[in-house]
């Protein structure tokens, strides 16, 4: 089973990725373990600031309906350890499902070869590794799109993954307060968001999460900031994306950050 395959079948929202641990028709000894992996593997985020979204591993064992994983069935991550996959009709996903977070169409993992999501996220963690290493900056990640698969969940996994550590991301927000370049600037420059270095844009997309981000509006807002394209890719579904770098700093004090952002406003 691919990594692809796993991602498909969490259940994702644009801030946290969420995979149940539940199965159908568990044996006493799968649920005895299962019991054991509430709340594990899942990763500190600051309130409204910049995160490292984690694996939420939840164990609710009230399963709507049997299914072809009749049997206990999980894939190995390194540093987080063994994730249950389930075939999404179970009680805790039909929650998820009411609460608004039910999981990405399958159809968005089929465009491309196979693994190539899995593969073109790992690449783009190297990317940002690579060029922080070089310009000896730290990461921290935003991303404007709003995509089930590339996204802060999937890359942010691949660095972890990669790198063993967790990376700092976070995810620019068109209803908050709503989709303008005055509010992504406000966004990339504000200490309680980390000052993004580094920001990911993509073509729009149709399996998208709703509300969007207007893409220009979003790099405009970057460009005047001092974030610069390093970057430019295409995606297994043959739409663009696109990484950009702040190459200069931001000022330290907050009345120059405010005449930054009204200049960059006007």
């Amino acid at each position: 089973m691919s990594a692809g395959h796993f991602i498909s079948r969490c259940a994702t929202s644009p801030s946290r990725l969420i995979c149940s641990a539940s199965a159908v028709r568990l044996k006493p000894q799968t649920r005895r373990a299962a019991s054991r992996w509430v709340s594990a593997g899942q990763d500190v985020e600051s309130r409204d600031g910049a995160r490292t979204p984690g694996l939420l591993i939840t164990s609710n064992l009230r399963l709507s309906a049997s299914g072809p994983l009749d049997t206990f069935r999980c894939v190995e991550l390194s540093t987080i350890g063994c994730v249950t996959v389930t075939d999404g009709r179970s009680v805790s996903e039909q929650q998820l499902s009411y609460l608004g977070m039910s999981g990405t169409d399958p159809k968005a993992a089929r465009a491309g070869a196979p693994g190539a999501w899995v593969r073109i996220v790992d690449r783009a963690a190297m990317w940002v590794h690579e060029t922080a290493i070089t310009s000896k900056i730290f990461p921290v990640v935003f991303f404007a799109s709003r995509d089930p698969l590339f996204n802060t969940n999937t890359v942010s996994l691949a660095w972890r993954q990669r790198y063993g550590a967790p990376l700092a991301v976070g995810q620019l927000r068109p209803d908050q307060p709503r989709d303008t370049q005055g509010s992504y600037l406000r966004t990339l420059v504000a200490p309680e968001f980390g000052q993004p270095t580094f920001l990911f844009t993509t073509d729009p997309g149709r399996f998208e999460y709703q509300p969007r981000v207007t893409q220009p509006l979003a790099e405009r807002a970057a460009q005047c900031l001092g974030f610069v394209l390093v970057r430019s890719f295409q995606l297994p579904d043959h739409r663009f994306a696109r990484l950009y770098e702040r190459t200069v700093p931001l000022p330290a004090t907050t009345r120059s950050l405010q005449a930054l952002s009204n200049r960059c406003h006007s």
